[in-house]
């Protein structure tokens, strides 16, 4: 098996992929040929990369442009289908947001609980603190990081799939409009009445 040395890729990214290969348990293309194996694990390194937040508004922004262009064509076009793979992708990476309040709540914590970690991590290091991985700050900034998450990282996301299933009207039931936008703005607003009692 080939190593990864991609200066692109975050360690959790490349930890990730190192992980669903190496460990047997994990290996899904441990008995595929070697021409499957390739294709599958270019789309699956492509889908990885795409969950890099440091990418995030460039890929939503190019996806914007092309579906507003009227130039998605995901029946003809792989390069298309890949693109809204990895937007599919991104939302669920970031899905926590979409779901009923006591789950985003919980994974809210979850995901701080591990900045808080790496925070005291740092500071043991003697490195200064990362973003929002400072628990002194936690009051201050918890509930506001939630909602500024929420409104300008995951519904902008969740809005241009939403926008592309209605125009190519991929679902009958509109699950993206009806379901997990509706629960991301629920959400939001949860944490707004939050921010007010604090």
């Amino acid at each position: 098996m080939p190593q990864i040395l991609n200066s692109k890729w975050q360690f959790g990214q490349q930890q990730f992929f190192s992980v669903s290969h190496e460990l047997p348990q994990c290996n899904i293309l441990e008995k595929a040929t070697d021409c499957a194996y390739r294709a599958v694990r270019k789309y699956i390194i492509e889908w990885i990369l795409s969950t890099d937040m440091k990418m995030h508004f460039d890929h939503i922004s190019a996806f914007r442009t092309k579906r507003i262009n009227g130039e998605f064509n995901i029946a003809s076009n792989e390069e298309d289908r890949t693109r809204v793979i990895s937007m599919c992708v991104k939302a669920a990476d970031l899905g926590h947001a979409a779901t009923s309040w006591e789950q985003h709540e919980e994974w809210c914590r979850r995901v701080v609980t591990e900045f808080y970690d790496q925070g005291d991590e740092e500071e043991r290091l003697g490195l200064p603190k990362s973003f929002l991985c400072d628990r002194s700050l936690h009051e201050k900034e918890f509930v506001s990081s939630q909602i500024g998450f929420i409104n300008f990282v995951v519904k902008p996301l969740y809005d241009e799939l939403k926008s592309m299933d209605e125009t190519l009207q991929l679902s009958k039931r509109q699950e993206l409009a009806h379901i997990c936008v509706a629960n991301i703005e629920a959400n939001a607003a949860h944490w707004q009445r939050g921010q007010k009692e604090i």
